[in-house]
């Protein structure tokens, strides 16, 4: 990210990063095995032949409160018979009817498909199986205006295991805390165009990592509907909380959106264009092996805001777009945690070995799951630190087409549209390197993965040798002090960028440039 920020650092008045929307999901864990079923039931006395009676009771118990809850809040209760109504969208016409500030705004209703329990029966062995199924159920939806989190949502599921949902977003969050601590700002929708003091709400923004999640989110539960109290304390609860998915959205405030115009066009299509599987399984997190069998995608959208890229592997993405005009946002969304890794012990055994382990979906690891993604944005931003570069290609050729010095050695030009140069600069340039920046070994297996024989690739490792020099004297990449790693410079990205492009181009579309 600070590769992107000095290079449009006259336009930028702020970055702020943390937390968008995040969607948590509470299970009470007896409830999801068979084992903890039969021991629930029997702590309530009822058979399985009984299970239907029985849960239609619990959730007569679960409806019953929360008509109570709406009636003591003078909160309107609705049912909504079609899934393309958007709920949110329905609360917050019901705030502007109703004029409150704080509360309970309204509790909605729908049928929705849910993992539930049900008893299949057999006949010929006279025995009873209790089955999870995928099937539907009512579920209830509580909006409130939170005093800390804004306009959130509990949803509650009314038929065992009592699944509860939990959405709040980070941004709505701030904006209260700026409030409290009087710092002005502009707010447009989940972003800001004007943070008064940045460092100081970027400080707030990280407290909500260190929040304590499950305290907060059982205390969401138990104001929604005061049943699950007893739900929880029968089934010998309480609920453990994952982080179902997370957005962290990293913002950069432009002073004018004219300065982000400008650039947003070139950025977008170098997000397109230029940015390759391999570069986007390094964004987000994965090791680029021949034994990756998963999918990788790129897409952008014409929306009215201008054009969104995302790119995406499995259930988690990256994505980049315009705000408000003058708000650049990358967005790392995470769905499975378990692509990236923490140095950790094993979970439930506090004496094993401390090393690398898969991130949880629990929050006991939001800090690593928001620590990882944060690690996500910035490499793309530092990625697309050589797009929208308006330095004339002459200018950017010039230098490295003469011969210059390394030390007191001359060296040659270089030639970038010819071997070996060209293939050289196509390999270093490889999303791979981006973080932790290559050797002489990693260009020799890029370049020549099929080299078996000991002395070919002990000649070809001494030619590489002398090419990485080549590019060194030109500036184009520079070694990590007390190791033998390079990292490509910010001129050497923007005059790959360039080969690429041109490369790329035929003389009728470069003569339409011109």
């Amino acid at each position: 990210m600070r590769k992107f920020i000095a290079r449009h650092a006259k336009k930028v008045v702020g970055v702020l990063t943390g937390f968008d929307r995040v969607l948590f999901r509470g299970h009470l864990m007896n409830l999801c095995h068979e084992k903890g079923l039969r021991m629930f039931l029997c702590t309530q006395s009822a058979l399985l032949k009984d299970f239907g009676r029985f849960a239609q009771a619990v959730t007569g118990l679960i409806r019953t409160a929360s008509s109570q809850v709406a009636q003591d809040a003078g909160a309107p209760e609705e049912y909504l018979n079609s899934s393309s109504i958007r709920k949110e969208d329905v609360a917050k016409s019901i705030i502007a009817k109703r004029g409150i500030d704080e509360g309970l705004v309204c509790v909605l209703s729908a049928v929705e498909p849910c993992l539930s329990w049900q008893i299949f029966r057999s006949r010929a062995e006279k025995t009873q199986q209790p089955q999870r199924r995928l099937r539907k159920c009512l579920h209830l939806y509580y909006y409130f205006l939170d005093r800390d989190f804004g306009l959130m949502h509990v949803r509650i599921q009314t038929w065992m295991p009592y699944t509860i949902q939990v959405c709040v977003n980070g941004r709505e969050w701030l904006a209260r805390q700026l409030n409290h601590a009087g710092i002005s700002h502009v707010q447009a929708g989940n972003c800001f165009l004007r943070i008064d003091d940045m460092d100081a709400a970027q400080q707030l923004m990280d407290r909500l990592v260190a929040s304590k999640w499950p305290k907060v989110l059982d205390d969401f539960v138990y104001r929604a509907n005061p049943a699950m109290a007893t739900i929880i304390d029968a089934a010998n609860g309480p609920y453990y909380w994952t982080a179902h998915q997370t957005e962290w959205a990293t913002d950069v405030l432009f002073r004018r959106p004219a300065d982000l115009a400008a650039i947003y066009p070139q950025l977008s299509r170098h997000a397109i264009s230029d940015f390759n599987t391999k570069d986007v399984l390094r964004f987000l997190g994965k090791t680029v092996t021949p034994r990756f069998k998963g999918e990788v995608l790129s897409d952008y959208k014409h929306r009215l805001e201008g054009v969104r890229v995302k790119h995406s592997v499995a259930a988690n993405s990256v994505k980049m777009y315009d705000k408000a005009g003058s708000v650049l946002r990358v967005e790392t969304t995470i769905q499975y945690p378990k692509e990236f890794k923490v140095l950790r012990r094993a979970q439930g055994d506090p004496d094993s070995k401390l090393t690398l382990r898969p991130i949880r979906k629990g929050v006991i690891d939001i800090k690593a799951r928001a620590d990882a993604s944060n690690q996500v944005n910035e490499r793309y931003l530092d990625a697309l630190a050589v797009a929208d570069c308006n330095q004339k290609l002459q200018r950017l050729l010039d230098p490295v087409l003469k011969r210059t010095k390394l030390g007191d050695q001359s060296v040659r030009a270089l030639r970038p549209w010819s071997e070996p140069d060209q293939p050289l600069l196509l390999a270093i340039s490889s999303g791979t390197f981006l973080v932790g920046g290559f050797r002489n070994q990693d260009i020799l297996r890029q370049l020549h993965p099929d080299i078996t024989d000991k002395d070919e690739r002990r000649r070809l490792s001494a030619r590489i040798t002398r090419l990485l020099r080549l590019l060194r004297a030109h500036g184009i990449i520079e070694r990590k002090a007390g190791t033998y790693r390079y990292h490509v410079t910010i001129t050497g990205r923007r005059l790959i960028g360039a080969v690429i492009a041109v490369s790329g181009s035929s003389i009728s579309k470069l003569r339409q440039s011109a």
